[in-house]
């Protein structure tokens, strides 16, 4: 009885909050541990619902307020983040989820639009990398670019402080888009989702992994690179290890004989985190 007094006489609170003791509770502890205010302007308790302010609570992640602020700020859209190495099979995770009804937002598609020519971002590595970049057409020459900053750790951190900015723009750009639009999950997929800092903007994070020698012979084959030049590409990445250890959900790929049980896996994973 105490509580639903407190409730009743609270006008801080959404009336859906004001009026379930679990809401109630949940919010109020928030408050209580994070110190955020539900009149804030940036907060808006009304758009989550039990589960979701519960997993808030018991995230033991030092980011757990940002992971708040983005989740109000798509308000009831999850934005589900999948990552992993080169030749992890994330882009095969995203059509599976594109299959089962979720909206994909790929940053490396992303990416290709702000080398196109006529873009700052264009204009700003042209100048930095040279000419030798660009093809006949005028186009940026990906592969020529690649060869430059995958040789070089120095090329490489110059090339993303001027791309990565680039494509967290069209990110938040298309996140605002889609929830404007009503869509309830998206799905982002970012090779450097967690270099670039990228993980502040879903709502859960889930790594696909996969083992150094499997994604080398992979590599080789889908990019007819030697063994040393794809060794470049992998050693230029994070560890399996330190990615796994941002995920909310870790799925192994390495099996290139199970792509069933593989599809089995992200199928289940997706509808537990719907449910």
């Amino acid at each position: 009885m105490l509580v639903h007094n407190i409730m009743r006489n609270d006008t801080s609170f959404p009336s859906h909050i004001a009026t379930d003791p679990v809401l109630f509770y949940l919010v109020t502890e928030f408050k209580r541990f994070h110190d955020v205010s539900t009149t804030a302007p940036h907060i808006d308790f009304g758009c989550m619902n039990a589960l979701r302010i519960q997993q808030l609570l018991t995230d033991t992640s030092a980011t757990i307020n940002k992971h708040l602020l983005v989740y109000v700020s798509t308000a009831v859209m999850l934005v589900l983040g999948v990552t992993g190495g080169i030749c992890s099979g994330k882009s095969t995770v995203a059509r599976i989820l594109q299959e089962n009804g979720a909206t994909i937002i790929d940053a490396d598609k992303l990416g290709h639009r702000t080398y196109e020519r006529g873009t700052p971002c264009y204009t700003k590595l042209v100048e930095h990398f040279g000419d030798s970049i660009v093809d006949e057409q005028g186009e940026i020459n990906r592969r020529v670019l690649g060869t430059i900053v995958f040789s070089s750790p120095e090329k490489m951190k110059e090339l993303q402080n001027i791309v990565w900015p680039q494509i967290r723009n069209l990110i938040v750009s298309g996140l605002e888009e889609l929830k404007a639009q009503g869509v309830k999950v998206v799905v982002l997929e970012a090779a450097v989702m967690i270099e670039a800092g990228w993980q502040d903007l879903v709502s859960t994070l889930w790594v696909i992994s996969v083992n150094k020698d499997v994604a080398l012979k992979r590599l080789m084959t889908r990019n007819s690179l030697s063994e040393g030049g794809a060794l470049n590409r992998i050693n230029a990445q994070i560890s399996n290890e330190e990615r796994c250890s941002f995920a909310n959900l870790v799925i192994d790929n390495s099996d290139d004989d199970s792509m069933q049980a593989f599809e089995d896996k992200v199928k289940s994973a997706y509808n537990t985190l719907l449910v």
